[in-house]
């Protein structure tokens, strides 16, 4: 369960409450974005290499509008990092393979000094 859909009903149990017992990265993203198709397998290939230390969740903006509403995304990709029920770190825009991988290490680092 590294990578997970999220929908508004599941985003509760599948972030919220997740991300108290690990970081949760949420991708706010939208199939008509050239951009946020680019950024995706990046941020797969960053969950994997940490695998088991943080879970991607994919929140498809078209389908989520309360939850891009809720988080304030004015443009995708939007990426936050959940911990403790709280975002605690985000970009938006395509990013490097070297800046996302930065991001899920810092993250988990950060998670592992709290």
């Amino acid at each position: 369960m590294s990578v997970v859909d999220i929908s508004e009903r599941s985003f509760e149990p599948l972030v919220l409450d997740r991300s108290t017992v690990m970081p949760v990265v949420v991708d706010f993203w939208a199939p008509w974005c050239a951009p946020c198709l680019a950024l995706t397998p990046l941020l797969e290939a960053a969950t994997a290499a940490l695998s088991g230390e943080v879970v991607l969740g994919k929140v498809d903006i078209d389908l989520c509008p309360a939850l891009w509403k809720r988080y304030e995304v004015r443009t995708v990709p939007a990426v936050k990092a959940f911990r403790n029920r709280e975002v605690v770190a985000e970009f938006t825009g395509a990013q490097t393979p070297d800046a996302v991988r930065r991001f899920f290490e810092e993250l988990v680092a950060g998670h592992a000094r709290a």
